[in-house]
């Protein structure tokens, strides 16, 4: 039996040129040649976006009007699609998109079919309101992801004020008292703010009606806070984790200090205690991590990723136009570098600020930066002090003084600002890290990931380096070090550590401005 192109879509789009030792260009062939064999087996094969002789008289005539690059080379898909099935541009409607959608999922090898879709969507109806004689049809997509939880809004006014009533609550300080309230960061009260409403739209979809949720009581009683964890537990698969751990937590700690009623909660510590004891079975690193972490068991990995920022800085000095294009290179570059070299967390890389984070030496060519996160900057309320070796040190510093400045024309302290002159958004941020590592060495690599690498690094160089393990990353209680993240004064660990980078690189000498080595 002949298997579709949908059989195919998920394990290509797995695959990186790179990973498979080709060129870009060669893997573009691959890929074609690929479709020419399906469509020899028999296989149903959605038409290509290339194939511009198949378009029909209208649909070129209808090309030539719209002029823009951008909507031939995004449209042109749709367009063979419709060509190929007898479809005129005034024929199409709203089913002829529900087709192309499912025909891309089906019976094409495309690197991701519902991202296609969506922007096809778009841009026809960009379209149809820019381009004189165009179609006027137009198709609503939903948002990549969806949020299940219900806005404020939805849920009584009074559960809204409460809540914000106990998120600035200062709580009872007197630590020998019953209802005892340690202190919480900022980012802590805005998750609270948000498992809350969680919470509540958990309740709500298990079956409590919404006007009888109206206040934070409600959320805490024993069979109202069962129905909530029980959602959770669902979601994750019906197995406790530690996002429905802390849920049981959240609720415990809003019961004991503010609806205080007494008499519920050895019910609620009997939830905590039998969600931890559940989840700590599920305890350690994420098999998905595991996985990733393999791809470094080959030294070659290991020495692309440990060179990439090398590599950016000299893309980007080579297409220096003086234009942020050129600038994004090196801002990766030293986001790269400091993730290595530091292993912090993304929320930390994107927060740090020039003279009171990253500390530049007067000594440009010899000086060592200085990494400094205050304790209430960190999640576990652990400082973060070191001193960035040489090479990191010029790479920042090159990317400082050479590009920084075309990055944006306004005036911030950020290291990596926005166009704007404003914090980088952390998802947004760490997802372009991922895509320009994969690009440029095929790997498959997230911000967290730098993280579980520097314990994998310093365990293969040292196995007994648990302990510079759990300094080097700030750790509280080294059974995070441990459980988390392996298979272990800060600044000593951190050196420890720059002294493996510099042995696992080998001698790079200096960076010079046309970024060879010197």
């Amino acid at each position: 039996m002949v298997q579709p192109p949908s059989a195919l879509q998920k394990q290509i789009a797995q695959v990186n040129h790179l990973q498979a030792g080709l060129k870009r260009n060669r893997w573009h062939n691959v890929r074609t040649l690929t479709l020419v064999a399906l469509r020899l087996s028999g296989a149903p094969v959605m038409p290509s976006r290339v194939k511009r002789s198949n378009f029909s008289e209208e649909w070129s005539r209808l090309r030539q009007s719209c002029g823009s690059l951008y909507y031939l080379i995004g449209l042109s898909r749709f367009m063979n699609f419709c060509s190929h099935r007898g479809i005129s541009p005034a024929e199409v409607c709203a089913n002829t998109f529900h087709d192309f959608q499912h025909q891309l999922e089906a019976d094409s090898i495309v690197r991701n079919p519902s991202q296609l879709y969506r922007t096809t969507c778009r841009l026809w109806g960009y379209a149809s309101e820019t381009v004189e004689g165009w179609p006027q049809v137009r198709v609503e997509v939903e948002a990549a992801t969806q949020n299940y939880s219900f806005q404020w809004t939805t849920f009584p006014v009074s559960l809204k004020k409460d809540a914000d009533a106990f998120l600035s609550f200062g709580g009872n300080r007197d630590i020998f008292s019953d209802d005892y309230v340690r202190s919480v960061r900022p980012a802590t009260t805005r998750n609270r703010q948000k498992s809350i409403r969680q919470m509540a739209t958990a309740l709500a979809k298990s079956g409590v009606p919404l006007d009888q949720i109206s206040s934070l009581e409600c959320l805490v009683r024993p069979q109202n806070a069962q129905a909530i964890l029980k959602f959770f537990i669902d979601r994750a698969g019906g197995t406790p984790n530690d996002h429905v751990y802390s849920m049981a937590c959240l609720v415990r700690t809003i019961a004991r200090s503010w609806v205080k009623n007494v008499a519920d909660h050895p019910k609620l510590d009997k939830f905590c205690r039998a969600i931890r004891d559940a989840s700590r079975k599920k305890r350690g690193m994420k098999e998905r991590n595991r996985s990733r972490l393999r791809q470094f068991d080959d030294e070659r990995n290991v020495s692309a990723l440990l060179n990439l920022p090398r590599t950016l800085l000299r893309l980007a000095r080579e297409q220096d136009t003086g234009t942020p294009i050129a600038a994004n290179f090196a801002v990766y570059a030293a986001a790269i570098e400091i993730l290595i070299s530091s292993a912090i967390r993304i929320k930390n890389l994107t927060g740090l600020k020039l003279g009171q984070n990253v500390i530049l030496p007067r000594d440009r060519k010899a000086g060592r930066i200085v990494l400094w996160i205050p304790e209430e900057d960190v999640k576990n309320g652990s400082s973060i002090e070191m001193n960035f070796s040489n090479q990191t040190s010029q790479v920042i510093t090159a990317y400082v003084d050479e590009f920084r400045p075309k990055v944006s024309d306004v005036q911030s302290n950020w290291l990596f600002p926005s166009p704007r002159g404003q914090q980088r958004n952390i998802n947004s941020f760490s997802l372009q890290i991922s895509k320009v590592i994969k690009r440029h060495t095929g790997l498959v690599m997230h911000a967290h990931l730098f993280r579980h690498l520097a314990l994998k690094l310093l365990e293969k160089d040292n196995p007994a380096s648990a302990e510079i393990g759990r300094r080097f990353l700030a750790h509280a209680n080294i059974r995070t070090t441990l459980n988390s993240y392996s298979e272990g004064s800060t600044a000593g660990a951190a050196e420890h550590y720059e002294n493996l980078l510099e042995r696992k690189r080998g001698t790079a000498g200096n960076i010079g401005k046309n970024g060879d080595r010197q």
